[in-house]
């Protein structure tokens, strides 16, 4: 939230619904976000890149995980 972004890149691909809340995306920044579910624009959100920089906001119901996040527990060590 709050933010401003004028030269960054960013790519994300979520399974789950994508909220973007009270952000600047603007100048050479470039925005690709792809959801599975939904891409909700919440409070005050500009999306104003130059020829420099782009945005695409896309929603695709066959977009998968890329790998499953496992949390580990200990240290892995046996004793």
């Amino acid at each position: 939230e709050n933010q401003t972004f004028d030269r960054w890149k960013f790519k994300l691909t979520s399974v789950s619904p994508i909220v973007i809340r009270d952000q600047t995306f603007a100048e050479v920044s470039q925005v690709h976000f792809t959801s599975q579910r939904s891409i909700t624009l919440s409070g005050s959100v500009l999306l104003k890149p130059s020829t420099l920089g782009g945005m695409v906001l896309k929603i695709d119901p066959k977009s998968v995980k890329a790998c499953e996040l496992r949390l580990r527990t200990g240290s892995g060590k046996t004793n």
